[in-house]
């Protein structure tokens, strides 16, 4: 078993002239972190899917067993809340696929329900199945609410 370590980010400002050289472009950051972590968290994809580009560039600045455990955009975990997400899934997992080198474990943070739900979704999303997408994909779902504990 390989033991993956990394932090939530990779261009943590701070980290300049300590961890990692100073002056540093954005753009070589990634690569700099990656000297001395063999994972991280990928917050932006929670924001906007990921461009093409953007996911190649990622994986020519890391080693081929480096992880980039990225975030699950908030329209699958917050505005649909995993309910109703196959399109949107469908679309992130394509992006993420088609440039890396290795399947990426994807997470996904998960907020306090303002009400309780009435009911759970009528059947889990099948847009993951190795079926569907040719990848057995690993995930994970953190909770930022100790009410759920």
């Amino acid at each position: 078993m390989k033991l993956h370590v990394g932090c939530a980010m990779w261009t943590y400002a701070p980290w300049q002239g300590r961890y990692l050289p100073h002056p540093l472009s954005p753009r070589e950051r990634l690569s700099a972190y990656a000297t001395w972590c063999n994972a991280v968290e990928g917050n932006t994809t929670f924001y906007a899917i990921p461009a093409l580009d953007t996911v190649k560039s990622w994986a020519e600045q890391t080693a081929p067993d480096f992880r980039l455990v990225l975030k699950l955009p908030k329209a699958i975990t917050h505005e649909r809340r995993l309910a109703d997400a196959d399109e949107p899934l469908r679309a992130f997992l394509a992006a993420i696929e088609r440039s890396a080198r290795a399947p990426t474990p994807c997470g996904s943070s998960c907020r306090r329900p303002s009400a309780r739900p009435t009911s759970a979704p009528s059947r889990p999303s099948s847009a993951v199945s190795p079926a569907s997408t040719g990848t057995a994909w690993k995930s994970g779902t953190a909770s930022s609410s100790r009410s759920w504990y």
